[in-house]
């Protein structure tokens, strides 16, 4: 399938130059991209995927340079479509699931002879057509979703009022002060500690340290310790999350919240927001965060005086926000279904039904074989 797979080089984070390179390493924070250099390193192009160490797998659409725990995986030979990249990169991470970790670490030059099922004809070739169609039916289905969302839930009004727009234009000229974690939230506890072998499912959402599906592992059934909804989370990582609902926290993780005030949902996202920019970059595996150290801790907030917040500026400021980032979301959604219908004017389409799709699938060697294929 591919006629160039290569691994990246080493590049310590200490060594790395700002620029305007994206840099990928291994990891899904981010879809792996750690930061942008200027370095002169390799160059991997656009329209490739890359595989990290533990087989997470990501399409590249733009050039970039990447670290030695992550190969990446393309083809000069065929130039595949988008859809048709997406598809093998679903594929590929499918058939790795589970089989790496820090014990057992994936390297390109290990993959050659591994295997993905692709569709096929009924003469045996490679169905791309196939592949193009479902890939774009996928996601046209999910943007009316989303539109169909953004619209049952409100949200689909995303015009500034007077005051929404004063807070942005405001911004730059507020003034600012520190205040400490426990002068905001009167709780700040840290979960207990439940292995995954104990977990029972169930439906309490149950929250651990990491950013995969905003920190939730699992839904379980376990008498454990119930954290309020309209709260915060942060784990081992300073990894901030806002809790709209009610969980359960693992030991790796602390909760925060003000039984006392009643926050509203754009304030604790205010306080997310700030509260991970002061811990950026400070803790880690070898340094690792616990709630009771961070009491002390302090975040910049909009103050209307040196012990007062300013509440009402933040309020109005993350409506502002919200609302902006609702419109782009809005924008991308009608300009994909436009450029969709367009599309499908020129040619037939898969749908989505089962009866539709291919009758065969076949396995196919990541490495291409001399004459590309």
């Amino acid at each position: 399938m591919f006629d160039h797979i290569a691994q990246g080089r080493r590049l310590k984070k200490d060594d790395q130059k700002p620029g305007d390179v994206p840099f990928v390493m291994a990891g899904i924070g981010n879809a792996g991209v750690v930061g942008r250099i200027s370095n002169p390193v390799a160059s991997f192009p656009a329209n490739s995927l890359t595989v990290d160490i533990f087989g997470n797998t990501f399409y590249r659409d733009c050039p970039f340079g990447a670290g030695d725990d992550t190969g990446v995986y393309w083809n000069v030979s065929r130039t595949y479509s988008k859809e048709q990249m997406l598809f093998m990169g679903i594929a590929i991470e499918r058939s790795l699931r589970g089989k790496f970790s820090f014990g057992n670490k994936l390297r390109s030059s290990q993959s050659y002879d591994f295997k993905i099922s692709l569709p096929v004809t009924h003469s045996g070739e490679i169905d791309f057509a196939f592949m193009d169609s479902f890939l774009r039916e996928l996601e046209e289905e999910r943007i009316r979703e989303l539109a169909a969302y953004l619209k049952a839930s409100g949200l689909a009004d995303s015009k500034l009022s007077a005051s929404e727009r004063k807070a942005l234009d405001q911004f730059g000229a507020i003034e600012w002060r520190e205040f400490r974690y426990d002068e905001i939230f009167n709780h700040i506890e840290q979960g207990r500690r439940l292995k995954k072998d104990d977990q029972i499912p169930g439906e309490i959402p149950f929250v651990m340290s990491g950013i995969t599906n905003a920190g939730v592992v699992n839904l379980i059934s376990n008498p454990v310790a119930s954290f309020p909804a309209n709260s915060l989370t942060i784990d081992i990582f300073g990894n901030v999350f806002y809790r709209s609902f009610a969980y359960g926290l693992g030991d790796d993780t602390g909760a925060y919240w003000n039984d006392e005030m009643h926050y509203s949902t754009e304030k604790m996202l205010f306080f997310a927001a700030s509260m991970a920019r002061s811990l950026l970059g400070k803790f880690s595996y070898g340094h690792k965060l616990r709630s009771s150290k961070s009491l002390g801790f302090k975040m910049l907030l909009p103050a209307l005086t040196s012990d007062l917040p300013d509440y009402g500026y933040m309020e109005t400021f993350m409506r502002a926000v919200q609302k902006l980032v609702v419109r782009d979301v809005a924008d991308f959604a009608a300009n994909r279904i436009s450029a969709t219908k367009q599309s499908a004017k020129g040619g037939s389409r898969v749908m989505m039904d089962p009866a539709d799709a291919p009758e065969e699938e076949e396995s196919f060697r990541l490495a291409a074989d001399e004459n590309g294929e």
